[in-house]
């Protein structure tokens, strides 16, 4: 904990959220061994998508993608060790869900 007895203000996390919106909100999510991708890209320089390219894309995928980049993130802004992430859920819908681990 901090003097004011927190472990970190969230405010501290906006460049978190900014982040996650820039990588996952309104964005059409492509594994960059998809067959289609150079299709896709040029859908993308009409201005039809907005394009993000991950090296996989699943639940789990994106779970693991987002726990190393906030662990990272973490880890540059010295506040790891700490404060460290332990886990990260994602969830597509009811039946289609995962997490990843520290």
């Amino acid at each position: 904990m901090d003097a004011r007895n927190w472990v970190m203000d969230f405010g501290s996390l906006k460049p978190v959220r900014e982040w996650l919106e820039q990588t996952f909100d309104h964005k059409t999510l492509v594994a960059a061994d998809d067959p289609l991708l150079l299709q896709i890209r040029a859908m993308e320089e009409l201005g039809l998508l907005a394009l993000v390219v991950l090296p996989r894309v699943s639940c789990e995928a994106f779970a693991e993608h987002i726990f190393t980049w906030v662990s990272d993130w973490l880890m540059t802004k010295g506040l790891s060790p700490r404060i460290r992430l332990a886990e990260v859920h994602v969830r597509e819908h009811g039946a289609n869900a995962a997490k990843a681990l520290a």
